[in-house]
């Protein structure tokens, strides 16, 4: 019999923003769908007596809608 102990999953496990990004879709009218992405975010994961959650933050300057191209 062998016995398996394990180590509770705690602490704060941050996003590399190198290669992180949020990503969203909005669709319009139920016919034209509009995405957004935000590349300059700071991420993470923290896991502490409260729970896990994740938390995080998206810098925006301005933000274009590129499709469809009348807009």
């Amino acid at each position: 019999m062998s016995v398996t102990t394990t180590q509770p999953f705690a602490g704060t496990f941050a996003a590399d923003p190198a290669h992180s990004s949020f990503v969203f879709t909005v669709k319009h009218m139920r016919v034209a769908s509009f995405s957004a992405r935000f590349d300059d975010v700071d991420a993470r994961v923290v896991a502490d007596e409260r729970g896990i959650r994740l938390e995080g933050a998206a810098r925006v300057e301005s933000v274009s809608i590129r499709n469809p191209p009348e807009f």
